[in-house]
C-alpha cells in the first residue's frame, strides 16, 4: 500500500501522539508538521508540544513553503483553536489549488463541510473526513432492559481531566498489546480513531435527548456487540473527560461519562492519569479509594503526566491554564513513589508505557482474566 506523503497543519500537542506512534498511520507518512508562528513551535522538535522524547522531525510556520514535499494535507484537531474562515479556508484553497488532496479530523459545521466539498470539486482533489464515526456502529433502535455480561477483560483508560496524556496511553496500550499477540479491540477518547484502526467513542452518548439509564444500557451492549462481532483477547475503553470536578469554577461533566461508563462495564483493570503536582503518597492512596467507591473499580496504575494545571493563572484570569515540564523531571519525582501498593508511571517514557501494558498484564493474568501469551 502506497502511504501518502502528508502534511499535517495546524500541529500542537493533539496531533503528537500519532507522531509517536507511526505504525497506527499505515496510509500517512507524515513528513511535515506546521503550525502558526504564534504558538511558538517554528524550528523546534515536534516533542517541543508534549515535552517528550525527540521525534526527529522539526516544525515549520511555512505552509506554503513545504507543500511540494506532500501529497496531502491533514487538518488536524489542536489545542489551540483556529478560526475556519480566516485560517483553514484559506490554506485549504491554497492546498486544493497545487492540486493536494485533503484529509479532515476535525468536527465541522455543516455549511463549512459544504464550502469544502465544493473547493474539491473544482480542483478535482480528493476529501476525507475522519471524525464523528463512532456512532456508525451504535444502536439506536434496539430497545434495552438489562446489561449483558462482557466475558473479555476490560481495560479503562481514564483521568482526572482533560489534558493528562489519556490518548497517548491508549495508543501505548494498544501497541503492546498486539505486539504482544494479543487481540484487541478498542474503544478511544477522540473522534477520529478509526484512522487508527479502532473505534471512536460514540457521541451520541452525550445526547441530552436519551436518560441516562438508556446510555448506560445502550453503551453495555455496543460493546457486547463488539465482542461478539471482533473476539477480542482484550477490550480497552478510553473514557472521555475527567473522573470529577477540579473545582466549583472547572467541574468539566461532573465526571458523568466516566460513571455511566463504569455502570455499563465492570473494568478489569484500569490506569488513571493525574495532573503533576507535588503529592504527597497519600494523594494517590486517597484517589483510589475514592474511584472504589464513586466509580466501583480497583486502579491498576496512574500514571503521572508531565502537565500542571496552573491555578495561579487560573485564580487571576478565570481561564483554564497548564504548565508543560519535560518529561524527565517526572521521572524524577515518581521515583518518590516507589513505596506505593499502586505502581505510578510516566507513559512519555517510552519503557513506562510497555511497563504499564505489563503491569496490566500481570493483574489480569493474576485473576485469571488472560492467559499469558
Amino acid at each position: 500500500m502506497n502511504e501518502k506523503r502528508t502534511l499535517v497543519y495546524p500541529y500542537d500537542v493533539e496531533f503528537t501522539p500519532i507522531l509517536r506512534h507511526p505504525e497506527m498511520l499505515p496510509d500517512y507518512n507524515i513528513v511535515a508538521l506546521v503550525s502558526p508562528q504564534s504558538w511558538g513551535f517554528n524550528g523546534r522538535d515536534a516533542s517541543a508540544a508534549d515535552g517528550g522524547d525527540k521525534l526527529g522531525i522539526n516544525v515549520s510556520n511555512d505552509f506554503e513553503g513545504l507543500l511540494p514535499c506532500c501529497d496531502t494535507v491533514m487538518f488536524s484537531e489542536s489545542d489551540h483553536k483556529l478560526d475556519f474562515e480566516g485560517n483553514i479556508l484559506p490554506k485549504v484553497v491554497i492546498a486544493a489549488e497545487q492540486g493536494k488532496d485533503l484529509a479532515f479530523l476535525s468536527d465541522l459545521e455543516d455549511e463549512n463541510i459544504e464550502a469544502l466539498e465544493e473547493i474539491c470539486l473544482k480542483y478535482k482533489v480528493k476529501l476525507k473526513f475522519f471524525s464523528n464515526m463512532g456512532d456508525r456502529f451504535f444502536n439506536r433502535d434496539s430497545d434495552y432492559y438489562k446489561l449483558q455480561k462482557i466475558n473479555t477483560p476490560v481495560v479503562f483508560v481514564t483521568g482526572v481531566h482533560e489534558k493528562t496524556h489519556k490518548f497517548e496511553i491508549q495508543l501505548s496500550l494498544r501497541a503492546a498489546f498486539i505486539n504482544a499477540g494479543y487481540r484487541v479491540s478498542q474503544v478511544g477518547t477522540r473522534n477520529y480513531c478509526e484512522m487508527l484502526g479502532f473505534h471512536s467513542f460514540p457521541q451520541i452518548m452525550y445526547n441530552s435527548c436519551w436518560s441516562e439509564r438508556t446510555k448506560i444500557l445502550a453503551f453495555n451492549h455496543y460493546i457486547k456487540d463488539m465482542e461478539n462481532n471482533e473476539k477480542p483477547d482484550i477490550i480497552i475503553i478510553g473514557i472521555p473527560g475527567g473522573v470529577m470536578r477540579l473545582s466549583e469554577s472547572f467541574a468539566g461533566r461532573f465526571g458523568i461519562t466516566a460513571f455511566e461508563i463504569s455502570q455499563a462495564v465492570s473494568a478489569d483493570a484500569v490506569v488513571l492519569s493525574t495532573f503533576y503536582e507535588e503529592y504527597l503518597p497519600e494523594y494517590f492512596n486517597n484517589l483510589f479509594t475514592s474511584m472504589k467507591y464513586k466509580l466501583d473499580f480497583d486502579i491498576t496504575c496512574f500514571n503521572l503526566a508531565n502537565v500542571k494545571f496552573d491555578w495561579d493563572v487560573v485564580r487571576e484570569t478565570g481561564s483554564e491554564s497548564y504548565l508543560l515540564m519535560d518529561s524527565s523531571f517526572i521521572d524524577k519525582k515518581k521515583a518518590g513513589y516507589k513505596t506505593l501498593n499502586t505502581p505510578v508511571f510516566n507513559v512519555l517514557n517510552k519503557e513506562d508505557g510497555t511497563n504499564i501494558a505489563n503491569c496490566l498484564i500481570d493483574t489480569l493474568s493474576y485473576y485469571g482474566e488472560v492467559d499469558l501469551v
